[in-house]
Protein backbone atom coordinates (compact mmCIF):
# COMPACT_ATOMS: atom_id res chain seq x y z
CA UNK A 1 0.00 0.00 0.00
CA UNK A 2 3.17 2.73 0.91
CA UNK A 3 4.58 1.69 -2.39
CA UNK A 4 1.38 2.28 -4.34
CA UNK A 5 1.31 5.54 -2.80
CA UNK A 6 4.75 6.29 -2.64
CA UNK A 7 4.24 5.76 -6.60
CA UNK A 8 1.07 7.81 -6.73
CA UNK A 9 2.84 10.57 -5.19
CA UNK A 10 5.80 10.68 -7.76
CA UNK A 11 3.48 10.60 -10.12
CA UNK A 12 1.85 13.26 -9.24
CA UNK A 13 4.99 15.26 -8.52
CA UNK A 14 6.72 14.53 -12.35
CA UNK A 15 3.03 15.91 -13.73
CA UNK A 16 2.96 19.15 -11.59
CA UNK A 17 6.47 19.44 -12.65
CA UNK A 18 6.03 18.79 -16.22
CA UNK A 19 3.29 21.08 -15.76
CA UNK A 20 5.65 24.01 -14.78
CA UNK A 21 8.45 23.63 -17.28
CA UNK A 22 5.34 23.43 -20.48
CA UNK A 23 4.29 27.01 -18.86
CA UNK A 24 8.00 28.30 -19.03
CA UNK A 25 8.55 31.21 -21.07
CA UNK A 26 9.70 29.64 -24.89
CA UNK A 27 13.07 30.70 -25.38
CA UNK A 28 13.54 31.37 -29.14
CA UNK A 29 16.64 32.11 -31.57
CA UNK A 30 16.85 36.09 -32.16
CA UNK A 31 18.16 34.77 -35.91
CA UNK A 32 13.92 33.21 -36.00
CA UNK A 33 12.87 36.62 -34.50
CA UNK A 34 13.82 38.65 -36.90
CA UNK A 35 13.40 35.91 -40.16
CA UNK A 36 9.29 36.79 -38.88
CA UNK A 37 9.89 40.79 -38.71
CA UNK A 38 11.80 40.83 -42.02
CA UNK A 39 9.08 40.48 -44.53
CA UNK A 40 7.02 43.62 -42.03
CA UNK A 41 7.45 46.99 -44.28
CA UNK A 42 4.88 48.53 -41.64
CA UNK A 43 4.99 48.89 -37.69
CA UNK A 44 3.63 51.50 -35.07
CA UNK A 45 6.83 53.58 -33.39
CA UNK A 46 6.14 54.57 -30.32
CA UNK A 47 7.67 57.03 -28.20
CA UNK A 48 7.35 59.52 -24.68
CA UNK A 49 5.92 62.40 -25.19
CA UNK A 50 7.42 65.52 -22.65
CA UNK A 51 3.94 65.22 -20.40
CA UNK A 52 5.25 61.38 -20.37
CA UNK A 53 2.32 60.07 -22.45
CA UNK A 54 3.07 57.88 -24.75
CA UNK A 55 2.80 58.17 -28.74
CA UNK A 56 2.51 55.69 -31.67
CA UNK A 57 3.40 56.50 -35.40
CA UNK A 58 3.11 54.24 -38.26
CA UNK A 59 6.50 53.72 -39.64
CA UNK A 60 7.93 52.36 -42.52
CA UNK A 61 11.04 49.83 -41.98
CA UNK A 62 14.15 50.74 -44.46
CA UNK A 63 16.07 47.90 -43.38
CA UNK A 64 16.79 45.35 -40.36
CA UNK A 65 20.34 44.23 -39.67
CA UNK A 66 21.20 41.38 -36.93
CA UNK A 67 21.68 41.61 -34.35
CA UNK A 68 18.17 43.62 -33.71
CA UNK A 69 18.93 46.89 -35.32
CA UNK A 70 15.97 48.62 -37.01
CA UNK A 71 16.33 51.76 -38.90
CA UNK A 72 13.79 54.35 -40.18
CA UNK A 73 14.35 57.96 -41.73
CA UNK A 74 13.11 60.72 -40.11
CA UNK A 75 13.44 64.60 -40.11
CA UNK A 76 15.45 66.39 -37.73
CA UNK A 77 12.66 69.16 -37.85
CA UNK A 78 9.93 66.20 -36.73
CA UNK A 79 8.34 65.88 -33.67
CA UNK A 80 9.38 62.11 -33.37
CA UNK A 81 13.25 62.76 -33.90
CA UNK A 82 13.12 65.81 -31.38
CA UNK A 83 11.01 63.29 -29.03
CA UNK A 84 14.10 60.71 -29.58
CA UNK A 85 16.27 63.53 -28.94
CA UNK A 86 15.08 63.42 -25.05
CA UNK A 87 14.03 60.23 -24.53
CA UNK A 88 16.02 57.13 -26.44
CA UNK A 89 13.44 54.07 -25.32
CA UNK A 90 11.25 53.74 -27.78
CA UNK A 91 9.06 50.40 -28.19
CA UNK A 92 8.21 48.93 -32.18
CA UNK A 93 4.93 47.30 -32.25
CA UNK A 94 5.25 44.15 -35.34
CA UNK A 95 2.25 42.39 -36.45
CA UNK A 96 2.09 39.94 -38.85
CA UNK A 97 -2.06 38.45 -39.15
CA UNK A 98 -1.03 35.97 -41.64
CA UNK A 99 1.56 34.78 -39.87
CA UNK A 100 -0.24 34.92 -36.27
CA UNK A 101 2.93 36.56 -35.26
CA UNK A 102 2.88 39.94 -33.20
CA UNK A 103 6.04 41.15 -30.84
CA UNK A 104 6.96 44.40 -29.60
CA UNK A 105 10.79 45.14 -30.25
CA UNK A 106 11.58 47.76 -27.19
CA UNK A 107 14.59 48.91 -27.18
CA UNK A 108 16.89 52.45 -27.82
CA UNK A 109 17.25 54.81 -30.60
CA UNK A 110 20.06 56.71 -31.90
CA UNK A 111 19.89 59.39 -34.60
CA UNK A 112 22.96 58.59 -37.45
CA UNK A 113 23.72 61.61 -40.36
CA UNK A 114 25.50 58.95 -42.22
CA UNK A 115 25.34 60.41 -45.23
CA UNK A 116 26.60 56.79 -47.37
CA UNK A 117 23.87 55.09 -45.11
CA UNK A 118 21.48 57.14 -45.82
CA UNK A 119 21.95 56.97 -49.97
CA UNK A 120 22.18 53.36 -49.37
CA UNK A 121 18.90 53.38 -47.50
CA UNK A 122 17.33 55.67 -49.90
CA UNK A 123 14.09 54.17 -52.29
CA UNK A 124 12.31 56.39 -54.52
CA UNK A 125 9.09 55.48 -52.50
CA UNK A 126 10.44 57.63 -49.21
CA UNK A 127 10.02 60.63 -50.94
CA UNK A 128 6.36 60.44 -50.53
CA UNK A 129 7.15 61.04 -46.84
CA UNK A 130 10.13 63.24 -47.20
CA UNK A 131 9.87 65.37 -50.12
CA UNK A 132 13.32 67.17 -49.42
CA UNK A 133 14.56 64.03 -51.09
CA UNK A 134 17.82 62.23 -50.08
CA UNK A 135 19.75 65.27 -50.22
CA UNK A 136 17.68 67.10 -47.35
CA UNK A 137 20.19 68.45 -44.71
CA UNK A 138 17.53 67.24 -42.10
CA UNK A 139 17.12 63.86 -43.41
CA UNK A 140 18.72 61.45 -40.40
CA UNK A 141 18.24 57.64 -40.07
CA UNK A 142 16.90 56.44 -36.36
CA UNK A 143 18.51 53.65 -35.60
CA UNK A 144 16.48 51.10 -32.72
CA UNK A 145 18.98 49.17 -30.83
CA UNK A 146 16.86 46.12 -29.85
CA UNK A 147 16.79 44.36 -26.58
CA UNK A 148 14.85 41.15 -25.34
CA UNK A 149 11.66 41.27 -25.37
CA UNK A 150 8.41 38.73 -25.55
CA UNK A 151 6.77 37.59 -28.37
CA UNK A 152 3.14 35.89 -29.34
CA UNK A 153 3.06 33.91 -32.02
CA UNK A 154 -0.77 32.27 -32.31
CA UNK A 155 -1.72 31.27 -28.79
CA UNK A 156 1.81 30.77 -27.65
CA UNK A 157 4.33 33.35 -26.06
CA UNK A 158 7.95 33.01 -24.89
CA UNK A 159 11.04 35.49 -24.21
CA UNK A 160 13.42 36.44 -27.17
CA UNK A 161 16.91 36.01 -26.36
CA UNK A 162 19.06 38.84 -28.05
Amino acid sequence: MRTRRNALALIYFYTQLNEIFMSLPEIIEASDLWTKVQPTRFVLLTTTADDGSLESRPMAIQRIDEPGTVRFFGSLASRLVQALSKRSQVNIGVANPDDDFYVPIVGKAQLSHDRPLIRALWTPLTKAWLPGGVDDEDLVVMEVIASPQRRWNGTESGEVRL
